[in-house]
This record gives C-alpha cells, sequence and structure tokens, in this order.
C-alpha cells in the first residue's frame, strides 16, 4: 500500500520517517496521513480512530514537526 499520486500536500519529517498529509489529485482531495520509513523503505498508512478527529481534506497546507 501507498498514497495515491497528488500535489498541495504537507510533508515533514521525524526520526527515521517522512509524514504525508492530505493534497489533491485533480478534483480528488484528501484527508489521509501517511508515514514512510526511511530504514525499511515501507510506506504506513496511519488510520484516525474517531471520526469526529479526521481533518477536512485539504491542500496547499503546511505541517510541522513538534
Amino acid at each position: 500500500m501507498e498514497p495515491a499520486p497528488r500535489d498541495g500536500s504537507s510533508i515533514t519529517s521525524h526520526n527515521n520517517s517522512v509524514y504525508i498529509f492530505g493534497g489533491k489529485n485533480g478534483d480528488m482531495r484528501y484527508n489521509d496521513l501517511w508515514q514512510f520509513n526511511i530504514l525499511k523503505l515501507e510506506w504506513i498508512f496511519i488510520s484516525i480512530n474517531s471520526f469526529r478527529n479526521i481533518p477536512m481534506s485539504r491542500s496547499g497546507h503546511s505541517l510541522i514537526t513538534f
């Protein structure tokens, strides 16, 4: 599994991983979160446990590591 092609997503890194959130592909906007483990060269989909915590679909936004 890997994220669908997209632009306008936000990307940040932490430890040995890169995280990607949101973006768009044509009219399709995403609100998914993915982790790419640099050491294992593996994508991991990060699911959200509660519907109330899911961010709205978005693109052209910012993301930082805190």
